[in-house]
């Protein structure tokens, strides 16, 4: 088991050996909203438009999936 601090440089590390910025945002957007990467590869402009509108950060989805699903 993980405490934060090892999961974070575990992270880093991983991000450091992504071959490009799309793979190194997919692998952080992963990590930080805990979605899984169906959900990941699912989301359109229509997810995130309200909030990117907003000027929002971090953004907060309300998706669907089998359960009621934050990020």
């Amino acid at each position: 088991m993980y405490d934060s601090t090892g999961t974070v440089k575990d992270i880093r590390k991983i991000c450091d050996h992504a071959k490009t910025l799309r793979d190194k945002a997919i692998i952080l957007c992963l990590f930080q909203s805990g979605m899984d990467d169906h959900t990941l590869c699912s989301l359109n402009v229509g997810d995130v438009r309200k909030e990117l509108l907003e000027g929002k950060v971090p953004l907060r989805l309300d998706l669907k999936r089998r359960k009621d699903y934050r990020t």
